[in-house]
């Protein structure tokens, strides 16, 4: 019997021995995680996109822990789930659920991090992801390995970047100090692959160098190239012009860049992120060997002089407008021009210097240019002497003097002197006004009533001394109106100056600084003049000056006042050559010169 019973079940123990074994890779094949890295290799800063993907054929929700690694910071996460039924034959119905968990992280250390399984449950039912590692270099270590950069060329990808991958290109990859040298910022693709640039990269900080953008498409346009033995496009997103300020070896940093991938109608794509490699650039100092006296650092580059004038005769009194101009390739913004101090027979006023860049593929070139105002001191024929100018031209590496000819100015007559200084006119004195006594001759041949008895000589007897008090009263009204105490004067002269002063603001604000000038200058010459006792009308700049400075002005204001007059004798003679001048600034000058001539303790008038 119990034979008979072992042997019936025998075949039902069969059975639950294979459920129980079948169970677990059941399991294992209803639940499946799925961990992936968008790079294994970065540097400290740079940001990867891992992705978890869980396919579950078990009714219930999915849930998913994610773990924590020391080293990487989460910036994003998004979550998107989908659900799909199919039958077949066996079974029947089934429902597959599909969730893709997406984070962002930023690697903050430096070294090999492990990302550990991903857990993921249903039901009950859990199933876990391979460990991941990440190798995070530091930005020192990436800089020492960067190999020195060759003209016009390119590293090829790397492993993983074949389809999509973006390069530094330089046309030079060694310069002299101050030689302009190209850098392009390039996308390489793939024929067939379907990207857009989410966010375009700022040009990279660079330590040693002045640098300027000088081309950057607002559209993106394709040239094709072979890089590695395979095709691509190539797209510049910029270039930039570059100046090494300093000699010696210079990395520069890798530039990132963030993609979507195969984003079209039915999917948002694959965001990914790429950098650059760091290039090595080689800055070699300039030569010593014939370096000219008076060369400057910052004059490097192909360029010419020149120099010209608005007319070559002119009348006493009318002054000569001189350029002179350096153009060609180069940092022509820190371009230094030749220096006029002084010159024979002319009197040199501040130059007015403006420089007009170009920039494009070809990098930056350009014009600067001193306009100098130079006002005849004595008639005949004069000359503007030759100028020059050491450069280095990188191209012929070799220093060169650029040089102009001299130029010959006629002037006809002799300037005019200065007007004499003419004294300021006096006032009238108050006449002294004499009384006469009142005679009065009586008729008394004729009988009259007694005067003390009638009105009339109650009115005459008044009459007198109420005229004689109403002359008395007018006569000291008169000069109390004519009469001005210093106080008076002082008051007087200032709010003269401040109406002058008000004045120039006015044309300052609608653009005729010359006219200012002239407003400020009145205010000025009158103020002083008050506080001085010297009348400063028709005095030269110097004589305004020194009167100034012996009546207490500090140096600084006298200085203030010798630029201020010099500089409107420029606006006189050449309107144009201030405009440039920022009002604001003159007008605030202007308040400090009058404030510190008013505070100047006056001086008594001597006959």
């Amino acid at each position: 019997m119990r034979g008979v019973i072992l042997m019936r079940a025998a075949p039902l123990a069969l059975a639950l021995w294979a459920t129980a074994i079948a169970t677990p890779a059941r399991a294992a094949g209803e639940l499946t995680i799925d961990v992936s890295l968008s790079d294994r290799e970065v540097i400290v800063g740079d940001v990867v996109s891992l992705q978890v993907r869980t396919v579950s054929r078990i009714n219930g929700n999915i849930s998913v822990a994610v773990p924590r690694v020391p080293g990487l910071k989460e910036l994003s996460r998004s979550s998107s789930e989908g659900t799909s039924v199919s039958w077949d034959s066996t079974s029947g119905q089934k429902v597959t659920r599909e969730q893709t968990l997406g984070l962002e992280l930023q690697a903050n250390k430096a070294g090999t991090l492990t990302i550990p399984a991903f857990v993921a449950k249903v039901a009950g039912r859990s199933a876990q992801s391979r460990p991941l590692t990440l190798k995070v270099i530091a930005s020192a270590a990436l800089a020492a390995n960067a190999p020195q950069a060759e003209a016009g060329q390119v590293a090829p990808p790397d492993p993983g970047e074949d389809k999509l991958f973006a390069r530094y290109r330089l046309n030079k990859g060694t310069a002299y100090l101050g030689e302009q040298v190209l850098l392009d910022l390039e996308i390489f693709a793939s024929p067939n692959r379907n990207f857009s640039l989410e966010e375009m990269p700022d040009a990279p900080e660079l330590d040693g160098f002045w640098k300027k953008v000088v081309f950057k498409p607002t559209k993106l346009t394709r040239t094709v190239e072979v890089v590695g033995g395979r095709r691509y496009h190539v797209y510049r997103l910029w270039r930039m012009a570059l100046f090494g300020l300093s000699a010696g070896e210079r990395t520069l940093p890798p530039a990132r860049l963030t993609f979507s991938t195969n984003r079209g109608m039915f999917g948002s794509g694959r965001r990914i992120r790429v950098r650059t490699k760091p290039v090595k650039l080689s800055i070699l100092p300039l030569p010593t060997e014939g370096r000219p006296a008076g060369f400057a650092s910052t004059n490097v580059g192909q360029y010419k002089l020149r120099a010209t004038v608005d007319a070559r005769t002119v009348p006493a009194g009318k002054a000569v407008l001189l350029k002179v101009a350096l153009s060609g390739v180069g940092n022509i913004e820190n371009a230094r021009l030749p220096e006029i101090k002084d010159i024979d027979g002319f009197r040199v006023f501040p130059p007015t210097v403006k420089t007009e860049d170009k920039t494009g593929l070809s990098g930056i070139q350009g014009t600067k240019s001193a306009e100098i105002l130079l006002m005849p001191t004595r008639g005949g024929r004069l000359q503007v002497p030759a100028l020059s100018l050491p450069i280095y031209d990188p191209g012929r590496k070799s220093y060169e003097r650029l040089s102009t000819p001299s130029i010959a100015i006629v002037v006809n007559g002799e300037p005019v002197a200065a007007p004499a200084i003419q004294a300021a006119p006096t006032k009238p004195e108050a006449k002294e006004v004499k009384l006469q006594p009142l005679h009065v001759r009586a008729d008394v041949s004729a009988w009259s009533p007694p005067p003390f008895v009638t009105r009339a000589f109650f009115v005459a007897l008044a009459l007198p001394p109420l005229l004689f008090v109403l002359l008395l009263l007018g006569e000291w009204g008169w000069a109390r109106a004519q009469r001005q105490t210093s106080a008076h004067v002082r008051r007087a002269v200032a709010r003269d100056a401040k109406s002058r002063l008000q004045h120039a603001k006015q044309e300052a604000d609608a653009g005729h600084l010359d006219k200012a000038y002239a407003a400020f200058v009145d205010a000025l010459l009158t103020l002083g003049s008050e506080r001085t006792q010297v009348a400063l009308q028709g005095m030269t700049t110097e004589q305004v000056c020194e009167t100034l400075a012996a009546h207490g002005a500090s140096p600084a204001t006298v200085q203030q006042v010798q630029e201020q007059l010099q500089t409107a004798d420029y606006a006189r003679f050449a309107s144009g050559a201030v405009a440039g001048l920022q009002a604001s600034t003159v007008l605030a000058t202007w308040g400090d010169i009058l404030s510190e001539v008013e505070a100047l303790e006056p001086t008594e008038r001597t006959s």
